[in-house]
């Protein structure tokens, strides 16, 4: 089996105009490395002006890197956190909502996981989401060194 590190964040998408992303992060004790409301001008991650307003809200929050290894349980870990506030996530989600557990791998090689039944139920119960997406450490611009943080 390759190396792999997995980057796992919220992504949270929505169109309605009640819940600021301030409000998301009060609400989830979590803060948003990006963020921004539907009608903000529209702009780059480094703050760079772009034509047009954004037609909805988004906020993001990295929150944590590990290796596959651990990736089950490091969900989880999460997962539980956020089943804190599970009526305002579910709330969320049914008025439109869309609540994303974030897995970005980056491997050299082969590489698979397994995700617990017992996650994959707390995910649902929750209305979320998993989404993943396999990253080339060449398309990324990483040698093998990278791959060892």
């Amino acid at each position: 089996m390759g190396d792999c590190i997995c980057k796992v964040s919220l992504r949270l998408w929505w169109e309605f105009t009640e819940i600021s992303p301030q409000d998301l992060s009060e609400r989830l004790g979590l803060s948003a490395e990006r963020a921004w409301a539907k009608g903000d001008q529209r702009m780059t991650p480094k703050g760079n002006l772009l034509s047009g307003k954004w037609d909805g809200s988004y906020w993001y929050c990295p929150l944590e890197s590990c290796s596959i290894g651990v990736l089950s349980s490091t969900i989880e870990k999460h997962v539980s956190c956020l089943q804190l506030h599970d009526i305002f996530i579910r709330e969320f989600v049914e008025r439109g909502g869309e609540f994303v557990m974030f897995v970005g791998f980056i491997g050299d090689g082969t590489f698979g996981f397994n995700l617990e039944s017992k996650v994959v139920s707390m995910l649902a119960s929750l209305g979320a989401n998993l989404s993943i997406e396999v990253y080339s450490p060449i398309a990324e611009g990483l040698g093998s060194d990278d791959m060892k943080s």
